[in-house]
């Protein structure tokens, strides 16, 4: 059956209005979207505050994800700096003391460039990190929306070649 206005899926559906589409009957709804034209399926996207609220909640779920991953890796990466900023002014203490001995010195040099290589392979790892993190989550939001398009087209997608 082709639902060719908006009273037929308010009446199959047993309500009053669109607006008042409880939780229970939201997945009917989305049962009969490829069943609507056009027209009808635009006018159950705008007027089924589940849907929007759907849209909403997955991009707000995106945003606390992507937020979460950003705290929790800067505070990390935080805490790894400090103790390495640590071990490096350790290393560094006394480098101008006439008490060192050329070999000594080269050794706290040499431990310096450790130090510091350990900041490049930390920034490297924490930039692959954000990146394969970010990546997830862009996936999930083109996923979320794809959802939306999907939904809005009634299921109906067809992708070409030229596309």
């Amino acid at each position: 059956m082709e639902y060719n206005n908006e009273q037929e899926v308010v009446k199959e559906l047993g309500l009053k209005s669109l607006i008042d589409v409880p939780k229970r009957k939201f997945m009917n709804v989305v049962t009969m979207i490829p069943e609507m034209s056009d027209e009808v399926r635009i006018k159950v996207v705008e007027k089924v505050p589940q849907f929007t609220q759907f849209c909403g909640n997955s991009l707000n779920t995106v945003k606390d994800s992507l937020k979460s991953v950003l705290d929790s890796n800067e505070r990390t990466t935080k805490t790894l700096i400090e103790k390495i900023d640590i071990i490096r002014e350790d290393i560094s203490k006394g480098m101008n003391s006439k008490k060192l001995s050329k070999k000594e010195r080269k050794e706290r040099v040499e431990h310096l460039k450790e130090v510091a290589e350990i900041y490049n392979e930390m920034d490297e790892r924490n930039k692959k990190f954000l990146d394969k993190s970010l990546g997830k989550i862009i996936v999930a939001l083109a996923l979320v929306l794809g959802a939306a398009v999907v939904f809005a087209a009634g299921g109906q997608i067809s992708i070409n070649d030229d596309d």
